[in-house]
């Protein structure tokens, strides 16, 4: 008998196997509740949201740049960068990531430093690629006007080659856009106030930002905390 070619089937494998294993566990009196069980065999979650770019095996650059001088709080790029590198690391998205103290170093005894191209900083660091944050916007304080937004930080990511040496065309990895990608994190008033100062103020914005970050570069789910 032949498939008319508008069939469908009505439940994947995965979809099926998992209900044969809530059953087996149903049956040996397990004592989860069936959606507590569907829950941890993935059944019911949103779908997998794939990494937007995979770092190689070699070192990675996490390079907070502030061309433009809009962070006025002397921690905050900081604070990015270990929130950033923290989760990079926890979700194995990466396992070499250069220390903060390397490029600080360099930024000491690098002529020119605020002139030098990410790329060209990255490759004198020993890096393959530099996961680039350039900085557009920063605000965080206690005295706020908007009830919303009362604190925000605003970036562009990019992922550059840092060995690439021939082709600038070919030292943008990711994304397309040569404008980067953007992205913000905002506290509002109410966020604010249960603040002490304008330090943890920052590291809030940080903690928000750097996480959001992060989520581009590894496999997730969009209710995954």
């Amino acid at each position: 008998m032949s498939i008319p070619s508008s069939y469908k089937p009505i439940a994947s494998c995965k979809a099926i196997a998992g209900c044969l294993v809530l059953i087996a566990l149903a049956a040996s009196g397990c004592t989860y509740s069936g959606g507590k069980l569907a829950y941890m065999m993935g059944l019911g979650k949103g779908p997998l949201i794939p990494a937007e770019h995979t770092f190689t095996d070699g070192k990675l650059l996490v390079f907070v740049d502030d061309t433009h001088d809009q962070v006025d709080w002397p921690a905050a790029r900081g604070y990015l960068f270990d929130e950033v590198s923290q989760e990079l690391i926890r979700k194995e998205a990466t396992t070499k990531i250069i220390p903060q103290e390397s490029i600080d170093a360099l930024r000491l005894t690098m002529p020119d430093f605020r002139k030098r191209g990410c790329r060209e900083i990255g490759e004198r660091l020993g890096a393959d690629e530099v996961l680039w944050i350039e900085i557009h916007d920063f605000l965080a304080t206690k005295e706020f006007t908007d009830a919303n937004d009362a604190a925000i930080w605003v970036v562009t990511v990019k992922v550059l080659n840092a060995q690439e040496t021939k082709s600038r065309s070919r030292v943008r990895l990711w994304p397309r856009s040569p404008e980067g990608h953007l992205v913000s994190a905002s506290l509002a008033a109410s966020e604010i106030q249960m603040l002490s100062n304008r330090d943890a103020i920052t590291r809030e914005l940080a903690e928000k930002l750097g996480f959001t970050i992060s989520r581009l570069f590894y496999e997730h789910r969009e209710e995954d905390e």
